[in-house]
């Protein structure tokens, strides 16, 4: 993400590509690889991509310098990020906790 970020960072294409690639790649696991998608809480689900299609509204907004000279669109977009990281991270069902976990140091 960064080598592509670098080659020109406020283009927003070196921004989109790297996020629908790294998208991409736990749907093509499930569709192909795994053949079955697994159980999600659907409700987290929708309000996580709900609340991250407002932020990318934000986001897209705070490229503007004229308009966003002192980057409260981009405040909002990291703000709206973590909201949305929240509940997108709630809709993954707990795993089952190892039988034998590492100790600590």
């Amino acid at each position: 993400i960064l080598v592509q970020q670098e080659s020109g960072p406020w283009k927003l294409v070196n921004t989109i590509v790297p996020i629908v690639v790294a998208a991409a790649l736990p749907i093509l696991k499930f569709a192909f690889y795994l053949r079955a998608f697994p159980e999600y809480k659907w409700r987290n689900f929708r309000i996580g991509f709900f609340i991250l299609a407002i932020a990318f509204a934000f986001f897209a907004r705070g490229l503007m310098d004229e308009t966003d000279y002192l980057r409260a669109y981009h405040s909002a977009w990291h703000v709206l990020l973590s909201a949305a990281s929240y509940f997108l991270w709630q809709c993954v069902p707990p795993q089952p906790s190892h039988p034998n976990p590492p100790k600590a140091f």
